[in-house]
């Protein structure tokens, strides 16, 4: 079974930003990137499309903040032809998936343990500080909190380091064999991938995607399959 390379663009006050270690204060308009001229969504869109990928992940930054939104920007992913993943904050939870188009709940923005079936037959992102799960009013042990977000039967996991992102530090292998052995569907994992290698062993894993950014700015990861 192959793996697929999933691309994250990280939107905030409307342009493309290098998230970093999960600090939102920090995080800049993008530059540098090796597949991108500027910060400007639509041409990391079109950068993406023209390499061969096919799926996408948008976190809205702004939308999952409660202080704006760059919805458009799933728009444009959509009208290019792309599947998206798209992380709109508490909004996507009253939304429905449709065509090509589907939300991803977080945890960081539910209630601990009240809201958990929210991700009832939803794609669910698990926010992560190393082993701790972010909840909007709690920080619970991934060990504990694992089988309980598994109960919904979420469609996919998002497993999402967001300690890691944007560092190249290299995988949280605890947290991925943790979840992995308790959810046998789809699982996509982010955050410190820095190689090609990182992704190889994902799908060694059984791993089903790789949410990466860095990578692939710094022409480190090329491919949409592997």
């Amino acid at each position: 079974m192959g793996i697929e390379v999933i691309p994250v663009i990280d939107v905030m006050k409307g342009l493309v930003v290098h998230a970093i270690a999960g600090k939102r204060e920090l995080y800049k308009p993008l530059t540098n990137s090796s597949i991108c001229s500027s910060p400007e969504p639509r041409e990391a869109i079109d950068s993406l499309w023209r390499l061969g990928f096919r799926r996408i992940y948008i976190a809205d930054l702004d939308s999952i903040m409660g202080c704006g939104s760059n919805e458009w920007v799933v728009d444009l992913a959509i009208m290019k032809g792309f599947r998206v993943l798209a992380d709109l904050g508490r909004r996507g939870i009253e939304l429905t998936d449709r065509g090509l188009l589907e939300y991803v709940i977080g945890t960081e923005y539910l209630d601990y343990p009240s809201e958990v079936d929210l991700v009832r037959n939803r794609a669910m992102s698990i926010d992560i500080y190393g082993d701790r799960v972010v909840f909007r009013n709690a920080s619970v042990s991934l060990e504990k909190a694992v089988v309980e977000l598994v109960k919904p039967s979420p469609t996919k996991i998002l497993l999402i380091d967001l300690s890691r992102v944007g560092t190249l530090t290299g995988l949280n292998t605890k947290a991925i064999a943790l979840v992995k052995g308790v959810f046998k569907g789809e699982l996509i994992v982010g955050g410190g991938v820095r190689s090609e290698e990182d992704v190889l062993y994902l799908k060694s894993l059984g791993v089903s995607g790789a949410l990466i950014a860095t990578a692939i700015h710094k022409g480190i990861v090329v491919k949409a399959l592997y």
